[in-house]
């Protein structure tokens, strides 16, 4: 396929880790919660290979693949797996499934109150998506607890959680507001929106609550999105933070592998929402790095738009080279620009992107300390200074070869 529409950023060589491949494509056969003849025989194979353990469980941890990583060396590494390995892994895997565990419960106890006092909610990742997904709260991990309410009913929301114990602990940022219980240390977020202006997607807050349906959590009935919308609601989240955790991308591709899909459904829903580009760079992500098996309509919609593949490479290339975030100025930029379906919506992310490249920095009033009255020009100035610290690179960087994706 071919990868005209647009250039992929390279990577300054200096800015990676150097080659491991072996430790990243274990890291990828373990990350799933099934393993098939043929991934169960790539692992024993790469297991054959010199691994850097500490590598691999520092990406292990990073990514938040924790859980599945130790189940699957402990089935199928046939004594490769050196015995400290296993043994930090175990007391690893097994403290997470103690924390699940409190806070499942804690949410059971969040969701009761909401319910007790009128206020519709509906869970939001955490406990009920590892539930839904994974079957068994231990395989996934989470450090904290997010729920979705109307805007209007926050006031209802901070009466309801707290007698709980749960204040608000972080300023509104225009879709969710931050709660802390500072006798568990558990911090919630409670959303009305999961997108802001400044994300390649946006989407609107009522139709988080469209096409809504029921689900059983924990002995309860509660409200649930359809797998269908589940699909682009993932996507949208993994995709506005440049699928920087492999564990984004296993939710992906269990909720495909796990079925009950209505495909025609799931692409209509995404076209509405403007979230194609995003789910389809997902998807083909979950299929060439977890497996995940797509049907025919799905990979024509995906060669259909030529900067699909480009933009996945991009992510595979991250993955593989374990290159984070801020490594490269303009990469990231670039990528959730090119997210954008139109030149109107790529103008507008760029617009968004382009703010935090103007705003002044301690740097900059260090490189021309001008009296406050003239503070003015160093907006002015601040443009001229970064050129001159980074050059073109990042526009040069548009220009280069794609990376293709072993």
């Amino acid at each position: 396929m071919s990868h005209a529409s647009a250039a992929t950023p390279s990577i300054d060589e200096r800015t990676l880790v150097p080659d491991r491949r072996a430790e990243v494509e274990l890291l990828l056969a373990c990350a799933r919660l099934s393993l098939d003849g043929a991934t169960g025989r790539t692992v024993h194979t790469l297991l054959g290979e010199s691994i850097d353990w500490e590598l691999f469980t520092t990406a292990a941890r990073e990514h938040r693949v924790i859980p599945l990583a130790y189940r699957a060396l402990s089935q199928f590494g046939g004594g490769r797996v050196p015995g400290s390995v296993l043994d930090a892994l175990r007391r690893e895997y097994r403290g997470n499934a103690r924390g699940n565990l409190h806070l499942t419960s804690e949410l059971v106890r969040i969701l009761d109150a909401f319910a007790a006092n009128g206020t519709p909610v509906v869970p939001y990742k955490g406990p009920f998506l590892a539930t839904l997904i994974y079957g068994d709260i231990s395989l996934r991990q989470f450090g904290d607890l997010d729920i979705l309410v109307h805007e209007r009913d926050i006031a209802a929301a901070v009466r309801a959680l707290e007698p709980l114990g749960y204040l608000p602990a972080s300023d509104i940022t225009g879709k969710d507001v931050g709660f802390f219980h500072e006798g568990f240390g558990i911090t919630l977020e409670v959303h009305w929106s999961i997108t802001s202006d400044r994300h390649p997607v946006r989407i609107p807050p009522e139709r988080l609550w469209e096409n809504l349906t029921e689900c059983s959590f924990a002995g309860r009935t509660v409200q649930c999105h359809t797998p269908e919308d589940l699909l682009w609601i993932l996507c949208v989240h993994g995709g506005q933070h440049r699928w920087e955790r492999l564990s984004w991308l296993c939710d992906v591709a269990e909720l495909v592998r796990g079925g009950g899909f209505d495909w025609d459904a799931a692409l209509k829903a995404t076209t509405e929402v403007r979230a194609l580009r995003t789910v389809l760079v997902g998807l083909l992500l979950a299929r060439d790095l977890l497996g995940a098996e797509l049907p025919d309509g799905v990979v024509r919609a995906i060669d259909a738009d030529r900067t699909v593949e480009t933009l996945a490479d991009y992510v595979k290339m991250c993955i593989r080279t374990m290159k984070t975030a801020d490594q490269q100025l303009g990469d990231d930029a670039w990528y959730n620009i090119m997210l954008g379906e139109g030149f109107g919506e790529r103008f507008r992310i760029a617009s968004k992107q382009a703010v935090p490249y103007a705003a002044l920095n301690a740097r900059d009033k260090d490189a021309l300390r001008l009296p406050w009255y003239f503070s003015c020009v160093l907006y002015v100035a601040r443009p001229v200074r970064v050129v001159w610290s980074y050059g073109l690179e990042p526009l040069k960087r548009q220009k280069r070869v794609p990376y293709h994706s072993r």
